[in-house]
């Protein structure tokens, strides 16, 4: 029988073809702050007149942690046009509150915004992003890597208990993938554990930020996501979209 170690480069093939997912990576355009409407991490968001800046349940106006216009992006599923913006609770905390809503574009926006303060926020300092589509690679820590690992393990008629357990070859699964730092549409990621397992309707990852270029800090290199069901999606309404965030 063929060891693990025997057959891993083809078990790596396998594992990346299997969980190839098309997404958007989102890139920093250095030296130009961001504008109203476009799409970028954090800062002063698009609101028409007559729409408001949601609130948390202290009644506290949310900031923009990203904005992201529906039409520079093409994933099956998502609306395709419309202004999706995701707002937190100001102050970082394990349960911090979310809101994601969709305005439309084109209106004109209403200017007098109430001033926010984002003293403790995970943006630092806001940017303006460049949407390039890529293909990822589900993380290791997923609650369905294991699952799928086996089954291609099973084929040579091998196992593991968990992904842990590779050894050596952890790293060299790990580093064969690719996990961009911000993502559209790719996979949720953690530090801890994946909070989710296979009774979860939030498999799909609106968005994936890690600490960008001293831009944004989440915590001791720390990942946060905001999840939702495919339903919500597909219906535009990212009901249920849910922010979570750990570190190390």
């Amino acid at each position: 029988m063929l060891t693990i170690d025997e057959i891993f480069d083809d078990v790596i093939e396998k594992y990346k073809q299997r969980t190839a997912k098309k997404c958007y990576k989102a890139v920093k355009v250095k030296n130009k702050k961001p504008g109203l409407k476009d799409n970028k991490v954090g800062g002063v968001p698009y609101i028409p007149k007559g729409c408001a800046i949601p609130k948390d349940s202290n009644g506290e106006y949310m900031a923009l942690l990203l904005q992201l216009n529906l039409k520079d992006i093409d994933l099956e599923g998502y609306p395709k046009e419309g202004m999706l913006e995701i707002f937190s609770s100001t102050t970082i905390d394990i349960e911090m509150e979310s809101k994601t809503v969709i305005f439309p574009t084109g209106l004109e926006p209403e200017l007098d915004l109430p001033e926010i303060n984002t003293e403790e926020f995970f943006v630092i300092e806001p940017f303006k992003i460049t949407l390039e589509e890529d293909v990822v690679h589900m993380p290791m820590i997923d609650y369905r890597c294991d699952t799928i690992l086996n089954e291609i393990l099973a084929e040579y008629d091998l196992s593991v208990d968990s992904v842990y357990d590779l050894d050596d070859n952890y790293d060299k699964l790990y580093n064969a993938l690719n996990l961009p730092l911000i993502t559209i549409g790719g996979y949720a990621d953690f530090t801890q554990y994946d909070f989710r397992d296979e009774n979860s309707n939030l498999d799909e990852c609106i968005v994936k930020m890690e600490s960008y270029d001293g831009d944004m800090d989440i915590g001791d290199s720390g990942v946060l996501c905001v999840t939702c069901s495919e339903d919500s999606i597909q219906h535009g309404s990212f009901e249920g979209a849910t922010l979570y965030w750990d570190c190390c």
